[in-house]
């Protein structure tokens, strides 16, 4: 009845009908993401490990990587939560910082998991960021994400020599699900 008759309608609904069924495809894959059931049944020194080949293989920065032990057991949940919060600050470390390095250390104890990364980027001021009503969300969802684990969380960033990243999880908390 009324087609034809509006067309800057017809363009603006097909616009949005694309954006929609663009957000829905990035929407399930998130969800696939975040439900990584690979993770269940593979090392997190190996998670780790293809994190970092598959961000060399751009030959954007150099993601280095090390590991004091490997004989720990930890849960699938853990892993998952570990591998996002490190996916994170590589992101923004390659999308923010500039960086050339970044490096990781995961060292575990009798008292837990103490990761910590760090990158050689530009730094920024965290108290500006903290009031900056156009932040992005990951660093938020990084120390939402150690909440939910009940690890402990810390950033600090150096103007002109980096970002440092520190997350421990308690030993207690390692298999949790």
């Amino acid at each position: 009845m009324f087609e034809g008759s509006y067309p800057q309608i017809t363009e603006q609904v097909t616009a949005i009908s694309a954006i929609l069924n663009e957000s829905l495809a990035d929407l399930r894959s998130l969800s696939k993401n975040l439900t990584n059931p690979h993770a269940q049944f593979t090392e997190l020194k190996d998670l780790i490990d293809g994190e970092c080949k598959r961000v060399n293989r751009l030959n954007v920065c150099r993601v280095d990587y090390v590991f004091t032990d490997t004989n720990f057991t930890i849960s699938a949940t853990i892993k998952n939560f570990i591998l996002r919060i490190i996916q994170e600050f590589i992101q923004n470390s390659l999308k923010h910082a500039n960086c050339t390095h970044v490096s990781l250390d995961f060292n575990h104890t009798p008292e837990g998991l103490d990761i910590k990364a760090n990158d050689n980027g530009e730094g920024f001021d965290i108290e500006s960021y903290r009031d900056d009503e156009n932040k992005g969300i990951g660093l938020e969802n990084m120390k939402k994400r150690a909440e939910l684990i009940g690890a402990t969380f810390s950033l600090d960033s150096i103007i002109k020599k980096g970002t440092m990243l520190n997350l421990f999880i308690p030993a207690n908390k390692l298999n949790a699900s």
